[in-house]
């Protein structure tokens, strides 16, 4: 069915946020799809706050607030139901949800194209589908078996025919409950589009990127700049900035959210602050910042730029002078250097190169001196530069040389260091990134780590969610002096308490962007680049090598036989067979026990231990001493 071009259009917005929050991109989205519906309704799943019902309501015509239950497909459904008596006299009912950003173009084109096409249902993309056994896998709940191409279900549209037939409200009454994510789409976002075009009813995708299918199964995802620049599409998936990289697995394998990060902030299509604001107060930085990668050069190509600066430096080893006073030429006109020294000896050496510096003597952890002496002196520059030239966190002497090189040569310029800050907009702190030469893999502290450091600074506990926090090892950094603020009304004095005091610097750094809604970039010169990346392949080359069989070499089968290897050694690791009990020196009591537990139920077994403890299971005893962890 073609449609006018002012059709009877009924829209339904599923949102949901765990806070209740509205951010900003929100009323710009469902704004500017009002336009194109006769009615409008926000189906919010949970709870919304008064300032966020204020600004749906600025633009919709009815909220509906419903159990926070069966995620966005289950909003649809409410929604249309609800709506059911305007949406069997309209032309048209399109469903979406919050997990888009947008528009990054005007909608005219879309709806006046899709106005014209003789379609049944239609929506924004389509995904490819994957033929493939789904039996052992988390897609098993796909009741064809296989993942059939299917049209999206952020964003879709059903029209006429198809949006009256008794067969479209069948669909959404039998429709499963939903529980999860892959529920939501075993049971609807894959089967819709198979499930009415085997009862002859027609759809399509607004963008097509069929010519793409040799590369992604998902181009919004795998290649969102390409879609957005060369297809026009609208509309950019709100995951592409936080998803896991090695997810995507696309061209540019990885790489897609930065590169789509890059593109809006030089043309303009979308302001980037829109995607911080929601993303650095809903996802925490250890997810985001890894997806993203954040990643400038220090090169004599970037322009100069203005700015009153601040250098703090810390140093205790003269060996490191040369990397001082490098620094320190590089400051711009009207900055100033402040230099905390470990000796009064290294004090004088300091003064004596650099006459026009401030040298202190300064034995203490220089990250927090920096808030709680120098920060009167310091505050009034718009920018800030702290390099720590003794990585306190780092005990061995050669990895330590290492990370003091590699700060100095990713921040030590500080005219580079400027221009990197301006070079994109949403970029507030700039960071040395982990370096690879030394005993650390992961790059994440485990938040029960961090809780002890967290406790005296709630305001950035909220922004990690509970999850892990990321780990970098130099605590020096480049920064606009408004966003480090935070950090100067902090308990110092207490935190120094703390067994590892200084950790608190590595902790902080990322959090404290996250809560101005800015980003964290990384800054690395190439050969040092290059380094990392030829350790990294050898790190990955050695584990590879073990868990790798001749016929299975990819990544996913690897990480599948590493999986599987250590959950038999857990499931194993302390448990003994009888022959094994009773050949070791076990007193006649404990034989008897393990005797008891053979003969009865696990029922009655825990009645035999309460019975014996007083009405209480005992404590399990800690599991032995394991050499291999």
């Amino acid at each position: 069915m073609k449609l006018s071009q002012s059709p009877n259009r009924v829209g339904i917005f599923a949102y949901y946020d765990a806070d209740g929050i509205v951010d900003d991109y929100i009323p710009v989205l469902v704004g500017a799809m009002r336009p194109f519906c006769s009615y409008l309704l926000c189906v919010v799943n949970g709870e919304l706050n008064e300032e966020g019902r204020q600004k749906l309501q600025a633009v919709s015509d009815e909220i509906l607030l419903r159990p926070n239950e069966g995620l966005d497909i289950t909003g649809y459904k409410e929604g249309l139901f609800h709506l059911q008596e305007k949406v069997m006299q309209a032309d048209e009912v399109l469903l979406f949800n919050q997990t888009i950003f947008g528009p990054l173009s005007p909608l005219d084109a879309m709806f006046r194209e899709m106005n014209a096409r003789d379609l049944d249902f239609w929506g924004l993309t389509k995904h490819k589908g994957l033929k493939a056994d789904l039996t052992e896998t988390i897609w098993n709940k796909v009741e064809y078996g296989y993942l059939p191409p299917h049209i999206q279900s952020f964003f879709f549209a059903v029209r006429g025919e198809l949006l009256h037939a008794p067969v479209f409200w069948d669909y959404w009454k039998t429709l499963p409950v939903i529980h999860d994510y892959m529920e939501a789409v075993s049971y609807h976002e894959v089967k819709f589009t198979k499930y009415f075009e085997d009862q002859g009813y027609r759809g399509e995708p607004y963008i097509d990127c069929t010519d793409w299918e040799p590369y992604t199964d998902y181009a919004l995802m795998g290649m969102p700049a390409q879609t957005v620049q060369d297809k026009n599409c609208p509309f950019i998936k709100r995951k592409s900035f936080f998803t896991p990289r090695t997810v995507v697995l696309s061209v540019p394998q990885g790489g897609a959210g930065w590169q789509l990060y890059q593109q809006l902030a030089q043309t303009g299509d979308y302001p980037v602050e829109l995607i911080l604001q929601n993303l650095t107060r809903t996802v925490p930085a250890s997810e985001y910042l890894p997806a993203l990668a954040p990643s400038f050069c220090p090169g004599a190509q970037q322009a100069a730029q203005t700015g009153t600066v601040a250098l703090v430096v810390r140093i205790d080893d003269a060996e490191f002078l040369p990397g001082l006073t490098a620094a320190a030429a590089t400051v711009p006109q009207g900055g100033r250097v402040l230099c905390l020294a470990g000796t009064t000896e290294l004090q004088c050496a300091v003064q004596q190169q650099l006459p026009e510096a401030k040298v202190l003597v300064c034995n203490d952890d220089g990250f927090s001196v920096l808030f709680t002496q120098l920060w009167q002196q310091v505050q009034g520059y718009d920018y800030l530069c702290y390099l720590p030239l003794m990585p306190v966190t780092v005990g061995d002497d050669l990895y330590r040389r290492s990370i003091v090189d590699s700060t100095v040569a990713a921040l030590g310029n500080l005219n580079a260091d400027l221009a990197m800050l301006h070079e994109q907009p949403g970029i507030g702190v700039l960071l040395p990134p982990q370096d690879m030469v030394g005993d650390g893999f992961d790059g994440f502290l485990p938040y029960a780590e961090a809780k002890p450091y967290l406790q005296f600074a709630p305001q950035f506990d909220q922004l990690t969610f509970g999850k892990p926090l990321l780990w970098l090892c130099s605590g020096s950094f480049f920064a606009r002096t408004s966003v480090m603020a935070p950090l100067a009304t902090l308990p110092w004095a207490e935190i120094n308490k703390l067994e590892h005091a200084d950790w608190a610097q590595e902790i902080f750094l990322p959090l404290v962007a996250q809560q101005s809604g800015l980003l964290c970039g990384f800054a690395l010169p190439w050969q040092d680049l290059m380094r990392e990346y030829w350790n990294a392949r050898e790190y990955v080359s050695r584990f590879a090598g073990i868990f790798e069989t001749p016929n299975k070499k990819g990544a996913d089968m690897i990480e599948f036989r590493m999986k599987g290897i250590r959950d038999f050694y857990l499931e194993r690791r302390y448990q003994m067979t009888l022959q094994q009990a009773f050949a070791a020196k076990l007193s006649f009591k404990q034989k008897l026990w393990i005797i008891l537990q053979l003969l009865l139920s696990p029922a009655a077994f825990e009645r035999l231990q309460k019975l014996l403890h007083g009405g209480q299971l005992p404590t399990p005893p800690p599991p032995p001493e394991d050499g291999l962890d």
